[in-house]
């Protein structure tokens, strides 16, 4: 099982796939880009930025050069770079947050149809509304797993993230496993082949980079149209390998 293999595979469905990939990848894209400027706009990360770039502006206008005056500038607009939030704004942050979340895991289970060559359509980004609360434990379960893990280092988040990276997949494959065994079975699916799903995400490492320059020059993510089925079908003949379903 090497990289340019699962690569190969997932080109070769998104040429064949029908409907085409691309229709979901832009129904997929778009309903995530709004959800991102709503909650953006709701948890006040917008505003902040705004003020951190007034900020930077007034930094350069003014000429500091010591960092005594940096500092003392700073901690004299701290007040002004925090946007007042009210409390409703920030729960609706959080509830558009866990579409979002589910919009993705939507996504990765429409992946996994076209990698097995199934019946699949744009209808298939709402698979993970189908058991709902079960897809929100094991997205919040594995994102804490992840976050306590990271809180030792860095490096150890990265492998608890690839560690419990299978799980949503296995419910997808296993609807009567409850949202723990997932994240167990992803557990035991990873053992010895944590190494090799990083290498797996690296090799996409300038698609990420080349997209990331896009984005900054054009500010529409054109090249997302393709890198996000591809990415997220590779993943998905990835875990076809590792859970013996490869056809």
């Amino acid at each position: 099982m090497f990289p340019s293999e699962l690569k190969r595979l997932a080109r070769l469905d998104m040429r064949e796939t029908r409907p085409r990939v691309w229709w979901t990848a832009l129904i997929y894209l778009a309903a995530a880009t709004v959800l991102s400027l709503l909650i953006s706009r709701l948890s006040g990360y917008s505003a902040y930025m705004d003020n951190v770039r007034s900020l930077t502006q007034r930094i350069q206008n003014l000429g500091i050069r010591t960092p005594e005056e940096l500092y003392a500038l700073v901690e004299s607009n701290m007040n002004a770079l925090l946007p007042s939030v009210s409390g409703l704004s920030s729960l609706m942050a959080a509830v558009l947050g866990l579409v979002y979340a589910m919009l993705e895991a939507g996504f990765s289970g429409y992946c996994l149809l076209v990698s097995r060559r199934a019946a699949s359509s744009p209808r298939d980004l709402m698979l993970s509304f189908e058991h709902p609360l079960k897809v929100f434990l094991i997205l919040f379960l594995s994102g804490l797993f992840v976050f306590l893990w990271s809180l030792l280092l860095v490096i150890p988040g990265i492998v608890a993230a690839f560690r419990y990276s299978q799980a949503i997949l296995i419910h997808y494959d296993h609807p009567e496993y409850s949202a723990w065994q997932c994240i167990r079975e992803s557990c035991r699916m990873m053992k010895g082949r944590k190494a090799f799903l990083f290498l797996l995400v690296v090799s996409f490492l300038l698609w990420f980079l080349l997209d990331a320059l896009i984005v900054s020059v054009i500010w529409i993510p054109v090249l997302q149209l393709f890198l996000a089925p591809y990415y997220g079908i590779t993943m998905a003949h990835f875990y076809n390998r590792v859970s013996g379903m490869s056809t």
